[in-house]
């Protein structure tokens, strides 16, 4: 068994291994990991620290979240401005040829009209 301080503990050089089974052994570094996660306090009464940091935790998880929420929105916002503007370059392209057709037209009318009144 392991010997604990008043404190509750594991004290230093506790756990023997000699003559011990392996379950005795598992036991023993199972209550020191304990003890250690723990910080030595007794169970069922948590310490105001913990719930502090995990409350911090928590904030921090949650900014986290956030943020990867906004970075997602600016990300579909983003190729969607990019479908847009290619969008929009075709339809410039479309009026461009749209102009130099109306163009064409009105220069072939006014010629036509110029060599019928001649």
């Amino acid at each position: 068994m392991v010997r604990r301080r008043r404190s509750g503990r594991v004290a230093a050089g506790a756990i023997g291994l000699g003559g011990r089974s392996s379950d005795e052994r598992h036991a023993d570094v199972v209550a020191v990991a304990w003890r250690l996660d723990c910080g030595g306090r007794r169970r069922g009464r948590p310490a105001r620290a913990d719930s502090r940091r995990g409350a911090g935790i928590d904030e921090h998880a949650d900014g986290i979240w956030t943020v990867g929420k906004q970075i997602a929105g600016n990300t579909v916002s983003i190729w969607m401005l990019e479908q847009a503007n290619s969008e929009l370059a075709k339809t410039l392209e479309v009026a461009g040829n749209i102009e130099r057709v109306a163009t064409s037209i009105d220069t072939r009318l006014a010629t036509l009209a110029g060599g019928s009144n001649g």
